[in-house]
């Protein structure tokens, strides 16, 4: 299992803790101390979210598909038919997982992270690693946990790609965080020699082929121990996230 759905078990033990969890990717910045009023509905709250089947048509409607594309395409419609949930359903979202919140929501937030390690392990052994956001929508809907698109108002953050399109929108300039872009340059484009990159692309692809080979004999043989939580030891944590 990629850590792209690992943060699950990051989420449930925060909600251990508080009544939202916050989810941001490593190469996103908060610059700024979070307000006190900042408030979110019971769901999956995302900075980012569009119609799913608008993203499905931009994607694979398109001539001459990839064989990378075609196999991420017959994924996701494994993944959609195997919890009876159709791909072109108007209320399914695409989310853009790079910053998003999970609220409780009378313990459907319990059901979704489950279907969510569910589909992500199962999408696993059809050889799809990442793309966490097909898995979370599908879990989502199967659980009648409801996705909401925020702006955020009053969280100051930096993704690189959200500020590309203020900057070219008009809505930002890019001198005002050019010390983020010239921080997330230097950690991303490290230089590294020829014979490192192509020693690089050869551990990720034995670790891709091991990785599944793995966790298609522990799907088979013993599921829970992929889709279950490693919680952390201690009353605090079990007691809340043992069903009533």
């Amino acid at each position: 299992m990629r850590p792209h759905h690992e943060r699950r078990f990051a989420i449930e033990y925060g909600l251990s803790l508080a009544p939202s969890v916050m989810c941001l990717d490593a190469d996103v910045r908060i610059c700024a101390p979070i307000t006190a009023d900042l408030r979110f509905s019971p769901g999956l709250t995302a900075r980012n979210a569009c119609s799913l089947q608008k993203r499905l048509s931009e994607q694979f409607e398109q001539p001459n598909l990839t064989p990378k594309l075609q196999h991420k395409q017959q994924v996701i419609e494994k993944m959609a038919r195997r919890v009876g949930i159709p791909l072109n359903s108007p209320e399914l979202r695409f989310i853009n997982e790079f910053l998003f919140v999970v609220t409780v929501d009378e313990g459907r937030e319990r059901e979704f992270l489950r279907g969510w390690g569910e589909l992500a392990l199962y999408a696993d052994t059809l050889g799809m690693h990442k793309h966490p956001t097909y898995a979370m929508t599908l879990a989502a809907a199967k659980s009648r946990f409801p996705i909401y698109r925020s702006e955020m108002v009053g969280l100051e953050f930096f993704d690189d790609r959200v500020e590309r399109v203020k900057i070219k929108a008009g809505k930002a300039v890019k001198t005002e965080k050019a010390s983020y872009f010239k921080q997330q340059y230097q950690i991303e484009q490290k230089p590294r020699s020829p014979l490192q990159q192509l020693g690089q692309r050869a551990v990720q692809k034995f670790s891709l082929f091991y990785h599944r080979v793995r966790v298609q004999l522990l799907f088979a043989l013993f599921p829970s121990s992929l889709i279950d939580a490693p919680l952390t030891k201690g009353p605090s944590c079990q007691d809340s996230l043992t069903p009533p």
